[in-house]
């Protein structure tokens, strides 16, 4: 076995064409592979991120626009109960004078029926009263006789009413 120089000095530049050739073959398109991989697994999980601070932003855009409409809802109620409040106050107002217009216009009317039949009632009862003091008397009196009698006689009816 004795060891020759020149078929190690083959081997070793056969070796050397070998890695050499794997190395540029298989070993850098291997690496720029896993490279590109790591490179989109990256920009992924970078854009997986992002969509996840997009969807918090939305989710907290949505809640605050939630809560906005609630708000201006709420607002939106209270003004219409502050004016169903005024306009009831105001309809109650308009009943409670339209109300009293009639209440005083049927004193207004009943107190001129009243006077109208006191009126008849007394025009009745005076040509009564000269009717029965001319039977009584069996004379006519004068006017002012007449009204005298007339006026005592209401006097007296009135009181008893």
């Amino acid at each position: 076995m004795d060891i020759q120089f020149p078929q190690i000095l083959f081997q070793a530049i056969n070796f050397l064409v070998v890695v050499g050739s794997l190395s540029v073959l298989l070993y850098k398109p291997i690496l720029k592979v896993f490279d590109e991989r790591s490179k989109r697994i990256a920009e992924g999980q970078k854009a997986a991120e992002e969509a996840l601070v997009q969807r918090e932003q939305i989710e907290a855009l949505g809640e605050k626009t939630k809560q906005e409409l609630n708000e201006k809802s709420a607002q939106i109620l209270d003004k219409a109960t502050k004016e169903a409040s005024t306009t009831k106050t105001q309809i109650i107002e308009e009943a409670k004078q339209q109300a009293q217009v009639e209440v005083e216009l049927l004193k207004q009317k009943w107190v001129n029926e009243k006077e109208q039949m006191l009126k008849g009632m007394n025009d009745q009862l005076a040509e009564a009263v000269i009717q029965t003091s001319a039977k009584v008397v069996g004379t006519s009196l004068t006017s002012a006789q007449h009204s005298k009698l007339i006026d005592q006689e209401l006097n007296l009816f009135l009181k008893q009413i």
